[in-house]
């Protein structure tokens, strides 16, 4: 199983994850596009959308971000149609990070979101949302 995370800066992070085959997902394979919108809860201002490009294959289904200093754990995950759902917990810099996210493939675009809640923050408590969607452009390099 391959895991992977899909991160968004402030030290926040939504996740990753699973992998199966993309014939039992309906995805085509390639170079991808993914939109990243990312809420915090009692923060007036969100932060800026991200957009990032990577090479979606068989064993990597879920479009992803790496993040330096994070270590992630994937508690659970599961993969049914279209659709990959999974529960995650980080760590970094002192801080907990808990959530879930669910991603649904729609052939060469894809929906999904994440939602993390950190405890541990200088702030207290914070919840994030990232909602994302992505769309196939290519071929890998």
């Amino acid at each position: 199983m391959n895991k992977r995370l899909v991160c968004a800066g402030f030290g926040l992070c939504g996740l990753l994850l699973a992998s199966t085959g993309a014939v039992a997902m309906e995805v085509k394979t390639g170079l991808w596009e993914s939109h990243i919108e990312t809420e915090i809860e009692g923060l007036p201002v969100s932060p800026p959308p991200m957009t990032h490009r990577n090479c979606v294959t068989e064993e990597d289904l879920v479009p992803q971000m790496q993040s330096p200093g994070q270590e992630c754990e994937v508690l659970e995950h599961s993969t049914s149609g279209k659709t990959v759902t999974w529960r995650v917990q980080c760590k970094q810099d002192g801080m907990t990070m808990t959530g879930h996210g669910k991603i649904v493939y729609s052939g060469e675009r894809y929906e999904g979101n994440v939602v993390m809640t950190m405890d541990g923050g200088p702030m207290g408590p914070m919840k994030m949302t990232q909602t994302m969607t992505g769309r196939r452009i290519g071929d890998c390099p």
